[in-house]
């Protein structure tokens, strides 16, 4: 609801940045971010993706899921 989280050149930096974006803007509530990544998103991405994730965000459980999702290569929710 805030508007733009991230603009980014690289897909792997934008969803990371998004997922920063959603970590912060749940002021200290985060306690899990699942990240889902499609069809058009490689594996080997994702899980770097969420390597970095982890490390940036270590009292943070992440999980990733292979969504197979068209039209969006990633798909993050924090809970």
């Amino acid at each position: 609801d805030s508007g733009l989280i991230s603009v980014e050149n690289a897909l792997e930096e934008a969803a990371f940045s998004t997922a920063r974006g959603l970590i912060r803007n749940a002021g200290g509530d985060a306690e899990l971010l699942s990240v889902y990544y499609g069809e058009d998103a490689k594996k080997e991405n994702a899980e770097a993706l969420l390597a970095r994730l982890q490390q940036d965000f270590p009292g943070i459980e992440a999980e990733l899921f292979y969504g197979g999702q068209p039209v969006y290569p990633y798909i993050l929710s924090v809970e």
